[in-house]
Order: C-alpha cells, then structure tokens, then sequence
C-alpha cells in the first residue's frame, strides 16, 4: 500500500521545484538529486512523478491540455506497470449490467474491484447495503462512474490505487492515498465521483481570498479542512469529488483574471454636506451600504465592492473611498439626500379663559347725626360710597345711588362677566424634524433648610435655597409631509404661584402645574384649537345684620348676597405656516412684520394733532426750537420787526411769505428765515 497522503503530498512538494514567469505560468523541472537512468515515469511537461505517487500534471495551454485529457486517470486508461494488467481485465468486460437488490455493499466494492484486478477494502463500511440497477448495459467507464456517485451519495468515498480499491467515510478521505492533480483545466478531471486532492496555482488573486470563495460550495459532508492556502507559494489546495472539483476550477478561473487591478482600483472622493450635517450623512451611509470586502465579477473583470464612509465635522463633508461605480451610486444618494428640508413658522396663542358670572345685591345705609355716624349693612364710609359712579376702576354695570342731607342710601346690584387674558404670544420657527423650544419665566427661590453656625453667642443663621423654575415652558417638533400637512408633537407646561401658605414659620408657595403632551395634524395656514376646563368653583355668600337681615321683604336692606360662578380653561391657537423656497419665507416674514409695524399711512395727520394753541407752530418745529441754536436766532429775528422798513416793503415781504409757504413746497420754510 502506497505512504498517507500527508507524506505523499510532502514528498511530492519537496521532489519538486517550481519556477514563475512574468506571465505566472508555472514550470515545474526535476530536481538534480533524481538520477537520471530512474524507471520512474515522467510527463511530457517536465514534471517527475515518484514511484508510488499518483501525481498527474497537465498542460498550461489549450493543445496540451487537449492531449494530456487522453491521459486522465479514467480506470482503463492508467499507464504504471501494474495498471495494465488492470485495464486489460476491463477492456476484456466490454460491457456490464447493473443488478443489485438489497446488496451487501461489500459485495458491490468486490464486483468493481474483480473488474479491474485491484484488492477491495471494506473494513470500514459495515453492513451497508445498496441497490443499483442499470436497463441495461454499460461501459466499464460507465460503470465505475455509476459506482463513485453511488459511494458518494452515502457519504462515502472512493480512494483507489494501484493495487487497493478503497471505501472510507468522506470526512477522513484526506488520511488516505488519494489522487493527487496540479493544475487549473477542468479537462484534467475524471467524469466520475471519485475523491481527489486539486492543487490550483491562482496567479491574479491571493489563494487565501480565493479560499474564502471555495469554501461554500465544497461538497456535503465535507469540512471547511478540505480547502487549504498556501501564501508562500499562492497555491490552492482542494479535496473534493472529481465532478464537484470541476465546477470549483471554473469558478477560481471566473475569479482569478487579469486586469483586475485596473478596474477595481478604489478612489476617494469628498462630497460637501449643504443641508444636513455630515457625522448623520455617515451613518446613514454607513448603515446603507454594509459591504465588508465583496467581489463582483462584471464581464470577466473582478471589483473590490469594499466601501470606507468618514465624516469630515470642521468643513461638513463626507469622505468615500471605493471603487469608481461604487462612487456613483454613493453621490446619487448624497445629492437625493442633501436636499433642503421645509421650514415651518409656528404663531402660538396661549389664552387662560375666566368664565365668571358674579350676582351681588347688597345695601348700604349710612345716617349722619351730628357728630356721630351710624352705619346699616357692609362697612363702607360716605366718601366711598359716593364715589362708585366718578371712580372709573369701580364703575359697576348697574348701580344705585340715593343722597340726602341727613341719610346717604345706595343699592348696589352687580352683574359681572369676565372673559380672560392672553398668557403668551410666541412665534417659534424651526425646520422639519426639528425640536424647537421656548421658555418664558423666572425662577422662583424655595427654601430648603437653615443651619445656627454657632460662631457668636447668638449664633448665625445660614439658609439654603433652591430655585424652582415658573412660567410657560414649550416644545414642538413638527413633520412636514409631501402635501404639506403638519404633524406636532407637542408638550406644554405652565407652572406659577397661586398664593403663600405658612408651615410652622415659614413661608410656602402655592403653585400651579398645568401640563398638555399631544401629537396632531393640522393643515397649512390653519389653526388648531386645544383647550380644556382647568378648573369650576362656585362661591355663594350671604351677610346680614343680626334681626334686622330677617325681616321679611326688607330684610335684604339690611344684608349683602354675593354668588360666583368660575371657570378656568386653558386654550392653546396654533397656526403653522410651511415655508417651501426662500420666496415664500420673504413673503411670510413681510407678513408678519406688517402686523406688529405702524405703516406711513398712520402719520398723514400727524402734525396736526401736536399744534400749538393758536396754531402758528408745530410739534417738529417745536423740537427744532428747543434742539437746535440756530432755529432759536432764526425765530427771535421772526419775532423782532424790521425797525425802518416802510409799508410798502412790509407789504412786498409778505407776498413773498405767501409765495414760499405753500402746501406744495412745504420743505421753503428754511429759505422763509433766510428772507426773513
């Protein structure tokens, strides 16, 4: 029996040296220390095969490869000594019949190994049994590829040599003496599944990036040990069955192609952010195009798919290294990115309702004696009582009042309706997907604790304070869809102090939270109204003068009723308005500014309401006046007649006046002085 095959390979190697060209073609040439008159057999390209060693080569070039496919290892076709005797007894069975039932597989190993004179071995299969059947009959050929896909598909291999023919597990096949073939044709190959080591020379690409390609499509049962690279030398070294081996050699050719480099050459290419910011860019990419080291073969040429994505932050950029149609792609989706996102203008309107209805029917009887003063009802002296119609901030909707010399009688009934006040205004702008925040308030001081340092006889005392935050607090993110309708997300918080309350001795707030968090969908230049009863209090109070409250029909003379009704709702206007282009944003912002700007047109009469008494200055000439030295000279020389002037040049001056002082040319009243 021949040496395992780690040995063989090793000898094989060793007994062998190989030599590159620039073209990476591989001569392989006998090494000195064989001598020359050795029986061993030799190949016609240079390649000594030991004896022992099933080591076959083929030829690089088509011709060659032509007729070394004549010499493959088919089993009539062996060209040792100790084969012919073999091949002989197949040739003599020119054809064979298949007709196994429920066969011992031992006895299907004996069948073939009787066809062409080798030793079966079967200690390793056990009691396997196997049926094969043919319709009829086949060549020996034929049949001994039947039996190496029979063998194969129980998970078994064939390993044959010159002697044995053999039957082991697939997973151990490398520990046996198996075929060995160099080479890179699938020509070389036996149409049949019997199990050989391929050592495949890869000249463009490296063997251990090749190997990664291999290993998927290595045959079942087989483990990933079956493929080997070896970098020193670029070689690749696969186990498989003869038919799985061909598609395999296909592929590395696929694979491994000249001018690879040319193409796949990676470029790096900077593309600058004008919208978004760079570091999300990344990432997005990133998260994009998850490619780590891929090869794409495209018309017989290999590409690096391998893309490297860096954000520039400083000049808010991207960086991409990859190959040119990598880039392409890459630029086509920053520049559908990278476009501008709408804005949108939010007008806020944080409105706090009172909905408070007051009923209060009350008397005030007041009798003046003397000296002396007698009050009925509610205190409340004369002068006040008199002064509820002339006091503007106490002027009721309906009131009473009944004067004498002796007694001062009011009836009071009120009716009060309160509306309410606006809490805030904003207007926030911001940008698609953006949070915009606003913040209107003070911080209010709380107490915390008092420490006594003793450090004097009384001691001092140190307080501390923390600061609780009150007011309006806003925020919003809104989402613009493609028609431009507005999604909010919204969270509004109101918090202030509603009075001061006493703990021990100290001074407490009262506050008042009031929060909304909601999401809605609201159109363009449309408002939204969120609002809500915050709070109902109903107040009904009666007071009475004792006895004289009781009399019946007059007894409210004598007494005050007072009834209030009180709602408190929070109501929330938001109106947003899409900005698109930079023309609408123009427009909107003149709008905007319209409203909270006096136009020219409010000024036209503005003069006349700030004249003088008797008409003869006005409000700026008055300014200039007090302001300016020279418009003071100029109006004393106004005021002080000329001393020899006669009437007829008094006359001709005020013509003059006349002629300049005109609505037409209301800017001559400088040159008006200057005649003058």
């Amino acid at each position: 029996m021949t040496a395992p095959i780690g040995q063989t390979l090793q000898e094989t190697l060793t007994d062998v040296r190989i030599k590159r060209n620039k073209d990476f073609i591989n001569e392989i040439a006998p090494t000195p220390s064989l001598p020359n008159n050795s029986n061993a057999p030799r190949a016609s390209s240079g390649i000594i095969a030991p004896p022992g060693t099933d080591f076959l080569f083929v030829p690089q070039n088509q011709s060659d490869a032509s007729a070394a496919a004549q010499k493959t290892p088919l089993p009539q076709n062996q060209k040792s000594s100790a084969q012919g005797q073999n091949n002989n007894n197949a040739q003599k069975t020119k054809k064979i019949q298949f007709n196994f039932k429920s066969a011992s597989l031992s006895v299907v190993i004996d069948f073939i190994a009787k066809l062409y004179g080798l030793v079966p071995v079967t200690s390793s299969i056990g009691n396997q049994q196997v049926s094969i059947s043919t319709p009829g009959e086949v060549s020996p050929e034929t049949a001994y590829a039947i039996f190496t896909s029979v063998i194969n598909n129980m998970n078994y291999a064939v390993v044959r040599t010159d002697r044995y023919l053999q039957v082991v597990p697939k997973s151990n096949a490398q520990q046996y003496p198996i075929k060995i073939l160099y080479g890179d044709e699938p020509a070389m190959l036996p149409d049949n599944d019997e199990m050989i080591m391929m050592i495949v020379p890869c000249k463009n690409m490296a063997a251990a990036e090749m190997q990664k390609y291999i290993v998927p499509i290595i045959s079942s049962g087989l483990g990933t040990a079956n493929v080997t690279a070896d970098p020193s030398s670029n070689l690749l070294i696969v186990t498989d069955v003869a038919t799985n081996l061909k598609r395999i050699i296909k592929m590395v050719k696929l694979l491994d192609v000249a001018g690879r480099q040319k193409f796949s050459s990676m470029v790096t290419s900077v593309y600058y952010i004008s919208y978004m910011n760079a570091k999300d860019m990344a990432e997005c990419l990133n998260n994009a195009f998850k490619i780590q080291s891929t090869v794409t073969v495209r018309d017989g040429v290999v590409e690096n798919n391998q893309i490297i994505i860096q954000p520039f932050l400083d000049g808010n950029a991207i960086l991409v290294t990859a190959v040119p149609s990598l880039q392409k792609v890459v630029g086509d989706t920053i520049r559908s990115l990278d476009k501008r996102k709408k804005q949108v203008l939010l007008e806020v309107k944080l409105i706090e309702a009172n909905r408070a209805r007051n009923f209060d029917l009350s008397s005030d009887l007041t009798i003046h004696s003397g000296s002396s003063n007698i009050q009925a009802g509610p205190s409340r002296s004369i002068t006040e009582a008199s002064n509820l119609l002339t006091d503007s901030t106490k002027t009721p909707e309906l009131s009473y009042i009944f004067l004498s010399d002796r007694v001062n009688f009011a009836v009071q009934a009120l009716l009060e309706k309160t509306n309410g006040k606006l809490l805030s205004q904003p207007r926030l702008l911001t940008a698609d997907n953006q949070k915009a925040s606003l913040i209107i308030g003070q911080q209010e001081p709380i107490l915390k604790s008092t420490t006594t340092v003793a450090t004097t006889a009384n001691g001092n005392v140190v307080s501390d304070y923390s600061y609780l935050n009150l007011g309006i607090t806003l925020t919003i993110t809104p989402h613009i869809n493609p028609d431009n309708d507005v999604t909010l997300n919204m969270d509004l918080k109101i918090s202030n102090i509603l009075s001061r309350v006493t703990v021990g001795d100290q001074s407490v707030p009262e506050l008042s939270n009031r929060q909304i968090q909601t999401t809605a969908a609201v159109k363009h230049n449309h408002t939204l109204v969120i609002g809500g009863i915050i709070s109902q209090d109903h107040t009904d109070t009666q007071k009475t003068l004792p006895g004289l409250g009781d009399i019946p029909l007059i007894g409210w003379m004598f007494g005050q009723h007072t009834e209030e009704h009180v709602q408190t709702e929070l109501i929330i206007l938001i109106s947003p308005y899409v900005i698109e282009e930079i023309a609408s944003a123009d427009s909107l912002t003149k709008t905007q500014t319209d409203k909270i700007s006096l136009k020219e047109k409010d000024f036209e009469h503005f003069d006349d309401a700030f004249n003088d008494v008797d008409g003869e200055m006005k409000f700026g000439d008055q300014l200039d006046y007090f302001l300016d030295p020279q418009a003071k000279k100029n109006k004393k020389k106004k005021d002080v007649p000329a001393v020899n002037d006669t009437d007829e040049k008094q006359a001709v001056r005020e013509e003059e006046k006349e002629e300049f002082h005109t609505d037409e040319y209301p800017d001559n009243d400088d040159k008006l002085m200057e005649l003058e």
